[in-house]
């Protein structure tokens, strides 16, 4: 329930309920009325708002309030921590003063008992139970929506339409009678204990606690302010002349709760204005058919109202059949073969047709029941293949069976996990096929406690090795090593995309400096396969970086000639001739050569030109005599010499004009080849 509808409807304090006097008829069990006689002086209550617990449940707000516990709802940190959305539970907490008693422990252990037990869309999830110091706790879904109460109230004074309630009262059979084959009676079912969620989902609550808890009017939900108290487990207002007369809770018990929410989902008003059914069975009182049924549907809900326990119906199912049966094809259908048979032989033809019926759906239960003995006897694996077109079996048939099957199914998928974190193929677990499987099983067993935890140590342990990965990652990127070795940046990189295929990496300034750093020294060296090593590890590392951008576009001009000159390079290292690949070469040093060229056009003195003169010999060791580009800078340099030479020889500086003429000639004579 959200923290917004329950404010509007905080949860009461029962301590003024349990010690008001109660009925005659009501009988409540003995470990309640001890737990309740020794409850101790009523002391202002301390929130935990704002407290984590377990260094996990961090409680922002109180959402509910019983006379044993109070309900917070919290945020799962591990999920968060995890990348999981919905983050959120609902703690119930013992409330302190009930720390010492063991009883109210052990209701609160029953509770958890019970309620795990039971794995249905339409109960609520209980996740976990547990204790941090003094902190009594359950770890329970959170359920944003509001209760049936509320639903009733906003539905006056007309009640919901058929549709609208039958949708309701569906999903509420569908989760009894579950809990009913399981062997759980809930004996306090009430619109207070039903949730409708946003997204149009019933869920019970309080199941399997009802002799138990209810006394203390303890609830996961917001409780109604004209509710009567309840007494022994359950509430008078909805609870059977059985369970009022002290009698064990049997299914028949769930039967008239729930027949008194149906009423009340169709009227907006109890079918017995609120008595308890002794008192009202005593006043003779009677419950008005709802208009908008019909006498068939009135008829089923009338018997289970009865307060006869002997005329009750046996169990929900029959009254949710009955409430979606529509009569008028069957009437229709019956008229014609009337009329075209004529009324003198119309009872001769229902009692044979009546018989041949009988035989009919017999056979049909026969081969129902084989079917169903079949899939339940298969193996589980083929049972959750076959499972998706079972179309011939109800809901509460598919999940009875897949009940049979959960936990075989439930270990055969343990093991497939298990190999999938021990396949061998790369240094870390196969965590994508791990989480895979289990979210497949996860989907039939949602509230499986083994499922979940295992969940949450994959997703653990997947995140502790994304973080290391990751760490190793950023320590080479930071030192530049680009090279392709053991462990190296690429090896890395695989695994965390193998781990997480939604991984990206966040590069660091100091990372892009590095290697901005290392590719220009590269360019400047002509370092082939430097370059090489760096135009790769920018496609692959920082082609997103925006500081990039200019250099991996070089680099991608530059990509074919650089691999064309490191293979002749490598070819020339093993001993080969190979034939220079001259076009490669003009391209990687075009600049190198044209910047030359702009400085001699620009000198105007014989120590900058021996500069520069320098600078080409220096370069001319990477490249063959013939090199065009080589030869053509010599030719532009000795023009340069001689132009400096006439100029020293008109300020009389002759020996200078002589050397630099001799420079000039040695120029010009390496381009005569």
């Amino acid at each position: 329930m959200s923290s917004k509808e329950t404010a509007n409807n905080p949860a009461k304090s029962s301590d003024n309920e349990v010690t008001s006097t109660p009925e005659p008829t009501s009988v409540p069990d003995k470990t309640q009325i001890d737990l309740v006689r020794s409850k101790p002086a009523k002391t202002p209550k301390s929130s935990l708002e704002g407290k984590c617990i377990k260094d996990r449940y961090q409680l922002e707000t109180q959402i509910g309030s019983g006379g044993m516990s109070d309900i917070y709802r919290a945020k799962d940190l591990a999920l968060e921590k995890a990348g999981i959305k919905d983050v959120y539970v609902a703690i119930k907490v013992l409330q302190p003063e009930f720390v010492k008693q063991p009883e109210a422990l052990q209701l609160l252990l029953k509770e958890a008992d019970k309620t795990r037990r039971l794995s249905h869309p339409n109960i609520i999830r209980l996740y976990d139970v547990d204790s941090d110091g003094d902190i009594h706790f359950l770890v329970m879904e959170y359920l944003d929506g509001e209760t049936l109460d509320q639903v009733i109230k906003r539905s006056k004074p007309k009640g919901l339409k058929l549709d609208g309630a039958i949708k309701i009262l569906n999903q509420m059979c569908s989760a009894l009678s579950y809990a009913h084959q399981s062997g759980i009676v809930h004996t306090d079912l009430k619109p207070a204990n039903i949730i409708l969620t946003r997204d149009g989902h019933i869920k019970l609550l309080d199941f399997g606690v009802a002799q138990a808890i209810q006394v203390n009017h303890d609830k996961y939900s917001a409780t109604d302010v004209n509710q009567t108290a309840p007494h022994g487990g359950y509430t008078p207002a909805y609870a059977s002349p059985e369970l009022l007369a002290g009698n064990l809770p049997s299914i028949k018990d769930d039967v008239f709760a729930f027949a008194c929410v149906a009423y009340e989902l169709l009227t907006s008003k109890h079918p017995f204005d609120r008595l308890p059914a002794d008192k009202a069975k005593s006043e003779k009182k009677s419950a008005a058919k709802p208009k908008h049924i019909n006498n068939l549907q009135w008829k089923a809900l009338q018997l289970a109202l009865s307060f006869d326990q002997a005329k009750r119906t046996e169990n929900i199912s029959a009254v949710i059949e009955a409430l979606n049966s529509n009569p008028w094809p069957k009437v229709a259908i019956a008229a014609t073969v009337a009329v075209s048979i004529g009324l003198g032989g119309w009872f001769s033809y229902l009692q044979q047709n009546t018989a041949n019926q009988a035989l009919d759906q017999v056979a049909q239960y026969q081969e129902h029941a084989t079917l169903l003995d079949k899939l339940g006897n298969m193996s589980s694996e083929q049972f959750l293949k076959d499972y998706p077109t079972l179309t011939s079996i109800t809901e509460i048939e598919k999940q009875g069976l897949l009940r049979i099957h959960k936990q075989s199914l439930i270990n055969a998928y343990e093991k497939k996990v298990d190999q999938a974190l021990n396949d061998g193929a790369h240094e870390y677990p196969n965590y994508p096929r791990a989480e895979t499987l289990l979210a497949d099983i996860i989907d039939y067993f949602p509230d499986s406690q083994i499922l979940a935890k295992q969940a949450l140590i994959i997703q653990r342990g997947k995140q502790a090795a994304i973080e290391a990965l990751d760490e190793r990652l950023h320590a080479l990127l930071r030192k530049g090593h680009y090279e392709k070795s053991d462990n190296d940046i690429y090896y890395l990189l695989n695994e965390l995309q193998y781990i997480d295929n939604t991984y990206s990496l966040a590069l660091t300034a100091a990372e892009i400096s590095t290697y901005k750093k290392q590719f220009n020294a590269a360019i400047q060296s002509h370092d082939v396969q430097s370059l090489k090593t760096l135009i790769h590890a920018g496609n692959v590392f920082f082609s997103e970086s925006s500081d990039t951008e200019a250099l991996i576009a070089l680099g991608q001009e530059l990509s074919e000639s650089v691999s064309l000159l490191a293979q002749y390079n490598q070819a020339k290292s093993e001993g080969e001739t190979p034939e220079y690949p001259y076009q490669a070469a003009t391209v990687l040093y075009k600049d190198s050569f044209d910047n030359l060229n702009l400085e001699v056009n620009k000198t105007r003195t014989v120590a900058t030109m021996d500069e520069l003169y320098d600078r080409l010999e220096s370069l001319s060791k990477e490249l063959p005599a013939d090199f065009t580009p080589l030869l053509e800078t010599r030719k532009n340099m000795a023009d340069k010499y001689l132009n400096l030479a006439d100029e020293l020889l008109k300020k009389r500086k002759v020996s200078t004009a002589n050397r630099v003429m001799k420079r000039a000639n040695k120029l010009i004579s390496s381009t005569n080849i």
